[in-house]
């Protein structure tokens, strides 16, 4: 990526302000002019981050399986870019951004993070599980779904029944309270 695109997230609205022949803001005029430059911004985001994924990838390609530090990941990922000395600091950080962004747990993101001893940045899909962690999933997974077939049922008939109770109970409490009320004499 030799011709990088620099994007700029701060506004100068006095640029944007298109003026009538009166001197007045011609609203429509200015949100023209800034809707082209929005959607401009958005296509060159966008564009930018489907770059850094594909780099990103292609420095995990080649290191199939490692766990690489934060450094090493962006330092490789920023060759792949190619990179110049004017936008090196920018794009270091919005590589390690893209990565942070992108990390979580197995299943809901790309990339896992670990810290501290046999820590770094890995690629969820290069990590081989054990036969044990495998076993594990598996009955994390049926339990999952036995709990999740079952409490629907016991929501939707349990509360129904309970409500129709307590409603009845508590217009015969309140009407022996009331008749208690009137038997009892008064202090």
């Amino acid at each position: 990526m030799t011709n990088t695109t620099t994007i700029t997230t701060t506004i100068a609205l006095p640029s944007y302000v298109v003026r009538d022949v009166k001197g007045a803001v011609d609203q429509k005029q200015t949100l023209e002019k800034f809707s082209k430059d929005l959607s401009q911004y958005c296509a060159a985001s966008e564009t930018e981050t489907v770059v850094l994924a594909e780099k990103v990838n292609e420095t995990f390609d080649k290191y199939k399986g490692a766990k690489l530090n934060m450094p090493a990941l962006v330092s490789l990922t920023l060759q792949a870019l190619g990179v110049t000395p004017e936008n090196y600091k920018i794009m270091t950080e919005k590589v390690q951004d893209f990565v942070r962004a992108n990390a979580g747990e197995r299943g809901t993101a790309p990339f896992n993070i670990a810290k501290g001893k046999g820590g770094g940045v890995s690629r969820w899909i290069d990590i081989v599980l054990s036969e044990k962690e495998v076993a594990a999933m598996k009955v994390a997974a049926e339990a999952a779904a036995k709990a999740s077939a079952a409490k629907p049922l016991e929501l939707s008939s349990a509360p129904a029944a309970d409500a129709s109770e307590d409603e009845s109970s508590e217009g015969d409490d309140s009407d022996d309270d009331s008749s208690d009320d009137s038997d009892q004499p008064s202090a």
